[in-house]
């Protein structure tokens, strides 16, 4: 086997670094994106709840109990949301400390 085929060969076992930066851009965008749909859905669940709870209360003839039901999915749906958005925010503060400490790896 001649130097440059050698040589060549030895280029094409390694990764190269911007397919492996590609990869992981890919993997950020998809989870990305997938965080954005469940959000919302959470806000949609949400918001869907509580349009109901006004009609409701509007109403003034419907049953307690679904109010009860109601008030507790509307809750349970805050919670959530509020925990998804600690959740991406605690995220976020990772992928930028990843970053930062990837940069300085390269220098």
């Amino acid at each position: 086997m001649s130097a440059r085929r050698r040589i060549s060969a030895c280029r094409r076992e390694r990764p190269v670094p911007a397919a492996a930066s590609t990869v992981d851009e890919k993997r950020a965008d998809d989870a990305i994106t997938n965080l954005s749909v469940y959000a919302l859905k959470l806000d949609f669940e949400y918001h869907r709840v509580d349009d109901r709870l006004l009609e409701l209360l509007r109403g003034g003839s419907e049953t307690a109990d679904e109010l009860r039901v109601l008030l507790r999915e509307r809750d349970e749906l805050g919670a959530a949301r509020d925990a998804f958005r600690r959740s991406v925010a605690s995220l976020h503060d990772l992928a930028k400390r990843n970053s930062y400490s990837a940069l300085s790896d390269q220098l």
